[in-house]
This record gives C-alpha cells, structure tokens and sequence, in this order.
C-alpha cells in the first residue's frame, strides 16, 4: 500500500475508533435527544416532541418510549402503545395491535399471520392472511397467497406486476423479466424504471451493459428514449 493511502486509512480508523460514536438517547433530566455523530457536523442532536423526560427509557439506539408515547429515533410514533412496545429489526416496531414501519403505522388487517417478506432502510414488502403492504401502504387487490418480492422495490402476484407498491401497467407477471441497466419486460412491453418504452419490440429488446442503454432489432435507446 502505498505510503499516501496507508496515512489515510490510519487516520481513518482512528477518527472511527475515537472521534465518532453511535446514535443514542440523550436525557437531561428536563429534554430527551436522539444524538449521532457525523463527519461533517459532528455530534446532531434533535429533540424530542413532547417527551416526558422523567419516564423516557430508551429500548435501543434508534428506539424509545416514556410513559405516554413511543419514538422511533427523534420522531414520534403516533398511536404506538409504550406498554406493549416491541422491537423488531431496524426500522421495524411492534405493539400489541399493530406494526410501525420508520415510526409510521401499518395499519395491520391480521397481526398473528403478520410476517416480513423482505427489509431494508429503503422499503418493506410484508403480508398478513389478507393484505400484502409496501412501506406504509396496503397494496389493495393483491393476491397473498401467489405473492413474491423480485427487488427490493419491485414484486408481483399472478395477476399483476408491482413496482414501488402500485400495479405495472399491463405488464404480465408470467412473463415479466428484469434485466440489467435498469430494464424488464415481459412478451408485449419494455419498460425503463417502471416507465414505458414506446415502440420497444419486447421479442428482441435485450439491455447493453448497465448504464442504462438497450436494443432492438429496429433501434438503440437511452433510458426511455431511442438514439
């Protein structure tokens, strides 16, 4: 490694190491802060709404309650029972009648058949015996039994194809395919990121590369545009 390099990862390790700490709750005895350390401001603190101090007891670095509210990092999880709270995996809480996704309500039809299909800091795919949801939002119509996640913003049943929640267009979830550089298609259709290709010959339209250019047996595009 080079001797430039090397002084660089040293002193990056030791800023880790020394300078930076973790989220965490802070409480003064009047105010309670949710409090994290970046490279750029140092320690952010932001304060709770409407905290009671006396009663705050934090549950883990990003989760917290007091005697009449719960919080998910600094902000307030309307209509979560501190009594009943729960933990699940970041950023996933749980009480006795529902499930919080980022501190927002589910709003979950079924909790006993409540299970997680795939989560992450960006989206949530979940479902219950009668509904499937997306982030904060109930996909209505879905199909539960037939349901499966492609990506982590896309899925289908085996009615439709979902992207970000909301039904494809008609896109046919038997035929539907994801290709590199931001493309899928199934056997009429091709779409770039969720939009339409229009005139794509779906037959032979095959992705080249992955920034986001692609062909046919007619043209060459760019994203949704031809070139």
């Amino acid at each position: 490694m080079k001797k430039g390099l090397k002084l660089i990862v040293v002193l990056l390790a030791a800023a880790l190491t020394t300078g930076c700490s973790g989220p965490k709750y802070v409480n003064d005895g009047s105010n309670v802060y949710h409090s994290y350390w970046t490279f750029s401001f140092g320690t952010v603190r932001h304060e709770l709404p409407d905290v009671d101090a006396s009663s705050f007891r934090k549950v883990n670095s990003w989760l917290g309650r007091d005697k009449n509210h719960v919080y998910y990092e600094d902000k307030l999880v309307e209509g979560a029972d501190p009594a009943t709270l729960k933990a699940k995996k970041k950023p996933l809480c749980a009480d006795s009648k529902d499930y919080y996704y980022k501190g927002e309500a589910l709003h979950v039809a079924d909790m006993g058949t409540f299970q997680v299909l795939r989560m992450d800091d960006s989206h949530l795919w979940a479902k219950d015996r009668q509904n499937v949801y997306f982030d904060n939002m109930t996909i209505s119509g879905a199909d539960v039994g037939t349901f499966q996640v492609i990506k982590p913003y896309e899925a289908k049943d085996r009615m439709h194809v979902y992207y970000f929640g909301k039904p494809l267009d008609g896109a046919d979830p038997s035929t539907y395919t994801i290709m590199d550089g931001g493309y899928a298609k199934d056997n009429r259709h091709v779409w770039y990121y969720g939009k339409l290709v229009e005139g794509a010959d779906a037959a032979t339209f095959r992705a080249v590369g992955s920034d986001g250019s692609g062909m046919d047996k007619n043209a060459r595009y760019k994203g949704c545009s031809k070139i």
